[in-house]
């Protein structure tokens, strides 16, 4: 499901920004509870999401 509007997908993906960069477990807990009670899916970005991350390990690796 898509937000309901451009300020609500704003403040979501501003979000996602600050917990990517953070070790923030309770932000991290908010944002899924929030999606979830939203009633949002973003499993169509799941499968590109792990391959980045199995990609950039195999790069880490591969530098040592």
């Amino acid at each position: 499901k898509r937000c309901k509007d451009l300020n609500d997908k704003k403040m979501i993906l501003s979000k996602f920004k600050l917990a990517l960069n953070s070790k923030d477990s309770q932000l991290i807990n908010w944002l899924n509870e929030y999606c979830e009670n939203q009633k949002y899916s973003f499993g169509g970005c799941a499968d590109l999401l792990i391959a980045i991350i199995f990609i950039s390990d195999v790069r880490k690796f591969l530098k040592d």
